[in-house]
């Protein structure tokens, strides 16, 4: 399954989206076949989003439009 990791607090979410075995070659379709080549073979990946939740203190990005 997928996260949310907040990166001012640390809190960590799962993301409500079902696991695509198929994401890596939906999202470049030769990437399996030129790791391959390479004598890499893909058996599974993980993905994280990184952000910041709301209401957990200020976003620092703010900081940079001030």
């Amino acid at each position: 399954h997928y996260h949310l990791r907040c990166l001012r607090s640390g809190r960590v979410q799962d993301l409500p989206t079902p696991f695509d075995p198929d994401l890596i070659t939906r999202l470049d379709p030769d990437l399996a076949a030129r790791l391959r080549d390479q004598g890499f073979h893909v058996t599974g990946y993980r993905l994280e989003l990184v952000g910041y939740f709301e209401g957990e203190g200020d976003d620092p990005r703010s900081k940079e439009k001030a």
